[in-house]
């Protein structure tokens, strides 16, 4: 709703002050509080599910971000805008052919491509690319995405996700590198800490493993 908006672009407003050190623009904050919101919650993720379980204990709700936190640390989850941000800045340095073979030849998986529950584009990041271009100074910045993109789908079939905007965001803004982690955790606590009080009306234990009858 309408609340909700402005609390997210009160957040984003503080978020952009802290990590670029100046106050953002108006169409900077939208485009910031875009991305907050597309990162809010996304369901039964790694980070999620680990909270959940800690919440099945009945850990504290501190605790329980402190289990999320540590999951979303691993460069396949909340650090992986870290991973594409720097595949964003190969792409600049040589072309995105060089870039996305180099980095296949080391990984699997390329940063920011690609989701397990979207076969095509993940419609976060189309929403949060919409709000970005609008920003003025980002036609060389788009140029290159753009470019990582076809060369992706083409090598892989795979389309941009969540975390390729939320690194092309911060290398528009000038936020530094990590900072993509950061908003990414912000975010979502406020999703954890929903689904941890959400557990807590749940049978205790209920994550618990049990061993099938042979």
């Amino acid at each position: 709703g309408t609340t909700a908006t402005r609390q997210a672009q009160g957040l984003a407003g503080r978020l952009f002050q802290a990590l670029v050190g100046r106050r953002p623009a108006a169409r900077e904050r939208e485009c910031l509080s875009a991305l907050v919101i597309a990162l809010m919650d996304h369901g039964l993720t790694a980070s999620t599910i680990a909270a959940r379980v800690a919440a099945s204990t009945r850990a504290s709700v501190v605790d329980c971000l402190a289990a999320a936190y540590a999951t979303m640390s691993g460069p396949l989850h909340g650090a992986a805008p870290v991973a594409a941000h720097r595949l964003i800045e190969q792409v600049r340095a040589t072309d995105a052919a060089a870039s996305v073979g180099a980095v296949l030849r080391r990984s699997e998986t390329l940063p920011g491509f690609g989701h397990v529950l979207y076969a095509d584009e993940d419609p976060r990041a189309a929403v949060v690319f919409e709000r970005l271009w609008r920003l003025r100074g980002t036609t060389r910045l788009r140029r290159t995405v753009e470019q990582l993109v076809e060369v992706a789908a083409s090598r892989l079939g795979a389309f941009p996700n969540v975390d390729l905007a939320n690194a092309a965001v911060m290398q528009a803004v000038g936020a530094p590198p990590g900072a993509g982690e950061v908003v990414f955790q912000l975010a979502r606590t406020v999703g954890v800490v929903a689904h941890v009080l959400e557990e807590y009306a749940e049978e205790p234990l209920r994550w618990r493993g049990r061993v099938l009858d042979q």
